[in-house]
């Protein structure tokens, strides 16, 4: 019955031990996948844009022009912009209905709005078609620009440069005009560092009011600089600018797109630590049991080892023949 519960525990222990691997290189594995952008040297500044004042979308707009041009205008700035949701954190999740010009089931989407140079800021690549530009206004044609992942989706094998998209309103203030495709941009992780879903992005000048305060209710919005490297000191510069613009528009954080990017490795991470070491805790038991056994096995048996060794046996034949049952 001993040796029985012995093999259980290391039998148990193994597969500890295993898990724990496994999570470990999945946690390495995560840290080293490419995220779709170069998140060096960005400086990220966060906010929170609740409120009935920050729901006109014109006023909106012009608060981030106008904080986005004095950024730029900083020493070591390359590039400035503004997001609803940086890479790798969860967008919002609206549902589209019309793509390509093609009527389809409604499925779920993730929805961001961006300024022009957010694509410079982050370097993400464009396929194909255009990047916004301040041509991109309310009245100009609305438009949009989807990644790679949402081309697979729902536009494979067809050139969906110059369609149409909608959106379903399924709720009033989700409403907004059909939007012509005007671009293409690689896949960059959205759901932590591991997912790429479809995303639509959009110009913030051409947001409705109505689906500005949607967004706003449920995320802060971010504020990207892409800096030369080795600047350091901007958050000071960063907060005073956003104050001069909106002295009500308290920064709640600044991050770098890295520590950004570490923060969604915190729950892979500690799973992995915590896995490890229980895995540990079982090998300690497991050996512990083991040489408990061993030992126990040792003293029944001293006389018959005496009368083995009387009978020429050598020391190191003995030390086997408990070896191998350890074994």
């Amino acid at each position: 019955m001993r040796r029985v519960l012995i093999v259980t525990q290391s039998s148990l222990c193994t597969m500890l031990l295993v898990g724990a691997a496994l999570f470990i290189r999945t946690f390495v594995n995560l840290s080293a996948s490419d995220v779709g952008f170069n998140p060096y040297n960005v400086l990220t500044a966060r906010a929170s844009l609740q409120g009935p004042s920050y729901q006109d979308a014109a006023q909106v707009a012009l608060l981030y022009q106008r904080t986005v041009e004095e950024l730029e205008s900083l020493p070591g700035v390359e590039a400035a912009a503004v997001t609803n949701n940086l890479p790798v954190d969860r967008g919002l999740n609206l549902v589209l209905t019309l793509v390509a010009d093609i009527a389809i089931e409604p499925a779920a989407i993730d929805w961001r709005y961006v300024t022009p140079d957010y694509l410079r800021v982050l370097d993400i690549p464009l396929v194909s078609g255009r990047s916004f530009s301040s041509a991109d206004t309310r009245n100009g044609t609305p438009v949009a620009m989807i990644n790679e992942a949402f081309v697979r989706q729902f536009g494979a094998a067809r050139e969906v440069i110059g369609t149409h998209l909608q959106l379903l309103e399924y709720r009033p203030e989700l409403a907004d005009a059909p939007r012509q495709i005007v671009g293409v941009i690689g896949d960059v992780r959205t759901r932590g560092v591991s997912q790429t879903r479809p995303t639509m992005f959009v110009p913030v000048a051409q947001v409705p009011s109505d689906l500005l305060g949607v967004a706003h209710s449920y995320f802060q919005v971010n504020w990207a600089l892409r800096t030369q490297d080795g600047v350091r000191g901007l958050n000071l510069a960063i907060d005073d600018i956003i104050r001069r613009a909106d002295p009500q528009l308290p920064l709640t954080a600044f991050r770098t797109m890295d520590e950004v990017i570490s923060g969604q490795l915190t729950g892979p991470s500690f799973q992995a630590l915590l896995l490890t070491l229980f895995a540990v805790g079982a090998l300690v038991l497991a050996a512990t049991g083991l040489y408990g056994l061993v030992s126990h096995m040792v003293s029944q048996q001293t006389r018959d080892i005496g009368i083995r060794l009387a009978l020429g046996a050598s020391s190191q034949q003995v030390v086997a023949s408990f070896s191998r049952q350890a074994i």
